[in-house]
Formats: structure tokens, sequence, C-alpha cells
């Protein structure tokens, strides 16, 4: 879109993109993308599914990982969801969860509590408790 002033007119141009330009631009590069990746767990909606393609794709998401009965791309109500995001988000499947822990190399499957969050939260972002209270 672009403005122009004459005389105190405004000319306004509009230029309609095309769905190949637009996709382009949302193909991140590996480096553009942030190191996080989601595992996606026996999820039974579709539509959640590709709420989270869509999602991932609009944080830069280093990759989604599908495991259990959560269904996978190509699927109609996902894509319908996902708005084209399936094509740009990077994606595994897994049979298991656990075969997506191994594959990252983690030594254990551990769900984080309350407690562990909050202990997280307060040594990342402790010094910053303060100027939230006061400012």
């Amino acid at each position: 879109m672009s403005v122009y002033l004459y005389g105190g007119m405004a000319k306004i141009t509009i230029h309609k993109r095309l769905t190949e330009e637009i996709r382009a631009e949302r193909i991140a590069s590996p480096n553009e993308r942030i190191p996080v990746v989601a595992l996606l767990e026996n999820l039974r909606s579709a539509h959640n599914v590709g709420s989270f393609f869509r999602t991932a794709d609009a944080f830069g998401l280093a990759e989604l990982w599908l495991s259990g009965y959560t269904c996978r791309p190509p699927h109609v109500q996902l894509d319908k969801v996902a708005l084209g995001a399936t094509e740009t988000v990077p994606w595994r499947g897994f049979a298991v969860a656990a075969e997506a822990v191994a594959a990252a190399g983690l030594p254990e499957h551990r769900s984080a509590t309350n407690a562990d969050v909050e202990r997280m939260l307060e040594a990342k972002l402790g010094h910053l408790q303060g100027a939230v209270a006061e400012g």
C-alpha cells in the first residue's frame, strides 16, 4: 500500500500480493527459527493441531513433533485451520512420545510441576520482580 499526497488530497495505491509472494516470505530459514520444539501428544482435535501449526509458524518454532493419535498432515480439518502453515513448519511424527524424547537425547521423560516452573521463573526473572512491582 502506498500513500501519495497531491495538494492536500491523498491518493492510495493498493497492490494485491500473490499467495506465492506471501508464502515465500513466511518460510523462515533454519537460522531464523527459534530453537524450540513443541511435542503434541494425543491431541484429539484436528482443529487444535492446525492451530498449533499456525502458532508455530507465527513464532518461528524450529519444529513440531506429533505423537500418539494426534493427526498429521495432510488432513482436511487440520489443513483448513492451519491455513498453509503445514507447508512452512517442519514436523515429525512419532508413534509414542517416548520415541520423541529419545530422539531429542533427553535422559528421561519428566513433566514439569508448578513448583518447577515457579523455581525456573524465579531463577530467570527474579531480578525483574522489584522493577515490575515498582514500575
